[in-house]
């Protein structure tokens, strides 16, 4: 653990001496180093704290060792960001290189309101909006479903 934490801030103080930039997150500054470089795969299993339980507290089988499988030798940014935040092959406990994705999506949220829902609807379809009536206690008493916002396609 320590070697790894040690190899994490060589990599931030080689970046902010090589950058000018040190208002950017720690996210953008790994997307940034991978502008010009890549990383092997044993360096970056090295540097996360894997979960080495079969299955989940919840009974879910554990995919990690697949995932890890399938990570190509040498990774670039969007390898880097997939294992991270899509497959989250991190241990629940220990997952900062997640923490720092997700903080990042959170700051986006918060800068641009709306902007994930229109995202989300992008991806994967038209989501059902509803209006919720309440009652002079704030109980839900009726819901509205919205019209869609459909759009003429040629």
């Amino acid at each position: 653990m320590g070697k790894r934490r040690a190899l994490v801030r060589r990599l931030r103080t080689h970046l902010k001496e090589t950058t000018e930039l040190e208002e950017i997150s720690f996210r953008e500054q790994i997307e940034l180093w991978f502008t010009t470089n890549r990383m092997k795969k044993n360096d970056f299993l090295s540097l996360i704290t894997l979960e080495k339980r079969l299955h989940y507290w919840d009974g879910v089988p554990n995919r990690s060792n697949q995932e890890i499988s399938e990570l190509p030798d040498e990774l670039d940014f969007i390898a880097l960001r997939d294992a991270v935040f899509l497959n989250k092959i991190e241990h629940d406990q220990d997952c900062y290189l997640f923490d720092h994705f997700l903080h990042d999506v959170m700051k986006f949220i918060d800068e641009n309101p709306g902007a994930m829902f229109g995202a989300f609807q992008k991806s994967f379809g038209a989501i059902s909006t509803y209006t919720a009536h309440t009652d002079e206690f704030g109980r839900i008493a009726n819901l509205e479903p919205n019209k869609p916002n459909l759009t003429v396609v040629h």
